[in-house]
């Protein structure tokens, strides 16, 4: 395949990922994503996460939530929901923490039991309450998780401003 056709039009290209909790720090992740990229493509990264490299495509990589930090994310839509949704978000919570676990077999809270688990399943029933059946993406278009009320969130305006960086958005 002839990547060079393949990124000839682009404005940007971006990549963006958690940083989970198990993976170890953002900037590992960053290494890893940056060293495969360019060993894999024609295409340049920045030398750290959150920055763009200009040129022709922009390119970027960013580790959620915040380049830094080890969480996901789930971590910057509950910040979100505190401020869009408080009531919605505080039965969600309630809801996910009196689950019995004992009631559950093993690969029925594998992942629930994760590190980010709770707080995946607590936007997951915000979500669902939002856009019953959907998945959490469609929640997140079509709702307010962001919105003008949380783009002031640190999380949210940093990487609102990376996407208009990449894609030289003003």
């Amino acid at each position: 395949m002839n990547h060079d056709v393949l990124l000839q039009d682009a404005v940007g290209i971006g990549i963006v990922l958690d940083a989970d909790y198990d993976q170890g720090v953002a900037n590992a992740r960053f290494m890893q994503l940056k060293d495969a990229v360019e060993r894999s493509l024609p295409l340049r990264m920045p030398d750290e996460p959150g920055s763009v490299r200009k040129g022709s495509p922009n390119s970027g990589i960013f580790v959620l939530p915040d380049n830094g930090n080890d969480r996901t994310l789930e971590t910057i839509l509950l910040r979100c929901a505190t401020i869009v949704y408080p009531n919605l978000l505080s039965s969600a919570r309630a809801f996910v923490q009196q689950l019995n676990l004992n009631e559950l077999k093993s690969d029925d809270k594998r992942d629930l039991i994760k590190p980010s688990g709770t707080d995946k399943a607590i936007v997951g029933c915000v979500g669902n309450v939002l856009r019953p059946g959907k998945a959490i993406q469609v929640s997140i278009q079509d709702n307010r998780w962001v919105s003008r009320q949380t783009l002031h969130l640190a999380e949210v305006s940093t990487f609102k401003e990376f996407l208009s960086e990449l894609f030289n958005l003003p």
